[in-house]
């Protein structure tokens, strides 16, 4: 996987991409071609393999001796030979799969086009990308595909610069990639870091970071018993993470428990070279505890202390260092410990206790595994209530919504306040809240469609231990009087232009409308959108534009008076606006044909914004205006390779858009 990345880099300006190793007798190559369509043209073609000798015996050369090392390109073995040495080369079968594995025939002047040469395209880079794969993984194999060397005639002292490009003479030097070698320098392969053990019950996890390490395509991972002798556990290749949020590689290995084991890992790069051993870690795989201490009982044994009772699988007491005790006056945060570590044979334990207690009792293995249920409640006895909370004071504003606000009572043991309300038909007070209140204010909202002159509200306190204070001295608050206005009639919504709608209304007959607000909204949208407001009660027409293409919208409208007040919204009208968008037309369209290879090259400035763009052919003056291909929006250009000598060439290009009206033709001609 040393390519993988930049064999995938379509936008990547190099044709193939260069690596090496070195010993003091030989230096290994390995490249590979960057694109599919450079794959195919190394496969058939080979690549050209140009050394230069910048040094000799540790001195420079004032001018580097030049020589192309292999005599011809270097190209894949012939088939004959593959089948020969794939039996025992697994990975060289992958890449002969690759190379003549049956593929798929493409018509590019049928109908379905564009789905054969997407499915060409899907074959051709599955069988690039796996083939570069395993040659990754084998170095033999990667030679025998010409995508490897080994070059002998290297001596100590020297340094040399190799240079390889594709066979292919459409592609200049600048497509090549080099790399130097200087043999005076020691060539190490680095250590696997972030090597870690993550030991389970008869089992353990062996992970490392194989980001910190890239010249690695595969990873070995050893054990010890005794930390001196290891051996090798996998058989097979163990291949790293993919994608940048992945960065460790991992192994599983079976192992019994209570026996300490020892494990490093090494790196194997492209050449099949094995990297020096990781850092060794340890450990022991041990019996899980999967039980947990659960609370069944409490005693009060005085007003300041409880004790705790709770049970624990005797089974597994024996994984057990013992038990803690943590505490907290809120059922879900703030826990404390409170007690030293308990003997794992204990069942009880005496604790402080207040008001409200919440208690845990957590076990702790042998190995520090943690186990503990839910908090425990305990309730201390209080039979004494919270003094009555300060009358309330507060108001009702002109949509119904009452604002309440108290002192704070000084209780320390206070859960929150209850607020009671009451009309001046009801002879008792009624809670509306759930749940006790922590603030000392309070929102309600009442109806203002009401006879009733006022309404009355008072609080109450709560306790943690659920005792009622008295109710509060009542506040008696006045209820606004209010008549919302009559709502305006919508007469209807009119297309009248290119992404314009005309919205035309009968306005409110109530004398005190001070604004008017328009309201649009999108079939399925919940909510409406403010689109206009009129400070008067008299405007009757609006011209809404700039609306999208082939939408529907719905209007509606309400009018508020000078109290604020708000109609009822009128009852919705609908308009429709047309497809009115036209792509725009294609521009530098140029054609250019090559009589040696019998095709013609189309290529325009791509569009935005479009669905597709459409080619039509048409032979000499007399011939038929055919369909030759539908492109996707980010192709556009084209080659046509079924022309014929002694012809002319009409092609048209139009682009689709998304809304699906096309733009006009654009005509360029050739001529053989």
């Amino acid at each position: 996987m040393v390519f993988v990345s930049n064999a995938q880099d379509v936008e990547s300006e190099k044709s193939v991409e260069l690596t090496s190793s070195y010993s003091e007798t030989t230096v290994k190559l390995r490249w590979a071609p960057t694109h599919p369509e450079y794959w195919q043209m190394g496969r058939d073609n080979g690549y050209i393999i140009e050394k230069y000798t910048l040094a000799e015996n540790g001195n420079k050369l004032p001018t580097p001796k030049y020589e192309m090392i292999t005599g011809a390109p270097v190209m894949h073995i012939p088939i004959e030979e593959w089948k020969e040495r794939i039996l025992d080369n697994d990975m060289s079968a992958v890449i002969a799969q690759a190379f003549w594995g049956e593929a798929f025939d493409i018509d590019r002047g049928s109908a379905n086009t564009k789905k054969e040469i997407l499915d060409g395209i899907i074959d051709t880079r599955r069988r690039y990308i796996f083939s570069l794969l395993a040659a990754d993984f084998n170095f033999e194999a990667a030679q025998m595909a010409g995508w490897g060397y080994e070059d002998y005639d290297v001596l100590p002292g020297g340094k040399y610069k190799y240079v390889i490009r594709l066979n292919d003479s459409r592609h200049s030097i600048t497509d090549s990639s080099v790399v130097v070698v200087d043999m005076d320098k020691p060539y190490k392969l680095p250590l696997v870091r972030g090597v870690y053990a993550d030991f389970d019950d008869r089992s353990v996890q062996i992970t490392w970071n194989d980001k910190l390490t890239e010249e690695y395509t595969s990873y070995i991972v050893e054990r010890s018993e005794d930390n001196k002798n290891f051996q090798r556990i996998n058989n097979t290749a163990l291949v790293g993470s993919f994608g940048e949020e992945n960065t460790h590689a991992a192994m599983v290995d079976s192992i019994p428990n209570d026996v300490t084991f020892y494990y490093r890992v090494r790196g194997v790069d492209c050449f099949g070279d094995v990297g020096p051993p990781s850092r060794v870690v340890e450990g022991e795989a041990f019996r899980k505890m999967t039980a947990m201490p659960s609370i069944i009982d409490y005693k009060i044994l005085n007003y300041d202390v409880v004790e705790i009772e709770w049970t624990f699988d005797k089974e597994q007491e024996d994984l057990l260092s013992g038990f803690e005790i943590l505490y907290s006056n809120k059922p879900k945060s703030d826990f404390k410990k409170i007690s030293d570590l308990i003997n794992p044979k204990l069942r009880k334990f005496a604790c402080p206790a207040e008001n409200s207690n919440y208690f845990i009792v957590r076990a702790i293995s042998k190995h520090n595994e943690l186990s503990m249920a839910p908090p425990y409640y305990v309730q201390r006895p209080d039979n004494v209530p919270p003094e009555p909370p300060a009358q309330p004071v507060g108001y009702i504003d002109s949509v119904g919504v009452v604002h309440l606000a108290w002192d704070s009572n000084k209780e320390e043991d206070l859960d929150g306040y209850y607020v009671t309300r009451r009309l001046p038909t009801d002879s008792k007070f009624l809670e509306i809240n759930v749940r006790p209140v922590k603030d000392t204010s309070f929102v309600d909202t009442i109806t203002l469609k009401t006879d009733f002159e006022y309404i009355e509200y008072a609080i109450l306190a709560v306790d943690e231990t659920f005792n009622h204070s008295n109710l509060s001295v009542p506040a008696k608050l006045k209820i606004p009087d209010v008549i919302p206005p009559s709502p305006a009639l919508l007469r209807g919504a009119t297309t009248i232009a290119d992404g314009t709608v005309k919205v035309e209304w009968l306005c409110s007959n109530s004398p005190d409308v001070e604004i008017q607000v328009l309201y649009r909204k999108k079939p399925g949208d919940e909510n409406w959108t403010a689109i206009q407001r009129f400070n008067d009660d008299s405007t009757n027409v609006y011209i809404d534009k700039n609306l999208d293409e082939g939408q529907s919208y719905y209007y509606t409208i309400l009018v508020v008076d000078n109290d604020r007040l708000e109609s009822e919204p009128a009852r919705p009208v609908s308009a429709s606006v047309s497809v009115y968008k036209r792509p725009a037309d294609i521009e530098k369209l140029s054609i250019k044909m090559s009589r040696e290879k019998k095709e013609v090259s189309l290529k325009w400035k791509k569009q935005k914004d479009i669905k597709c763009y459409q080619i039509y052919r048409k032979i000499d003056d007399d011939g038929k205006l055919r369909f030759l291909v539908a492109l996707e929006p980010d192709d556009a250009n084209y080659k046509d390779t079924d022309i014929e000598p002694f012809h002319a060439y009409n092609y048209y290009v139009r682009s689709i858009g998304l809304n699906r009206l096309e733009s006009p033709f654009k005509e360029a001609v050739v001529k053989w």
